[in-house]
């Protein structure tokens, strides 16, 4: 008889713990959660009443913008060089270089493949003409 005595007891106690007392009715644990949980649903079907309230909406927005745009710490202070930017200045140098290089080579092809004439012009642009012969050119002077 021991053993269904300490099954009666352990029920018992179980049965304490998991009862409800509301009032003069006893619930189970479950029972009486869901009873609670159907009171706040019923509540909430009830029709709303709508207040208007603008300047306290109009308050709250305000206020929550405040906050947001509200300073909340101090700025980290901005980082100033120490040193000499070595790459920056070594790869722009370098960018000039190629450049003047590209420069210095088209203009020295172009002046290879389009040569210029005795005159002075381009080859392929000038005209030939014949130069007036004067007697000068024939004559020679003799110088005493």
């Amino acid at each position: 008889m021991e053993a269904t005595n300490v099954y009666d007891s352990l029920y018992n106690n179980m049965k304490q713990r998991f009862t409800v007392v509301s009032g003069e009715k006893e619930y189970t644990l479950g029972g009486y959660m869901m009873m609670k949980a159907n009171e706040k649903q019923e509540k909430k079907n009830l029709p709303a009443t709508i207040t208007e309230t603008r300047p306290a909406a109009l308050a709250s927005v305000l206020s929550f913008v405040n906050r947001k745009l509200a300073v909340k710490e101090q700025p980290a202070p901005e980082k100033t060089i120490k040193a000499f930017p070595f790459r920056t200045a070594f790869s722009a140098a370098c960018s000039a270089l190629v450049i003047c290089t590209l420069m210095f080579s088209f203009g020295t092809l172009n002046s290879l493949v389009f040569g210029k004439g005795e005159e002075g012009g381009y080859i392929a642009l000038s005209e030939e003409k014949e130069a007036p012969e004067t007697e000068k050119d024939y004559t020679y002077e003799e110088k005493i």
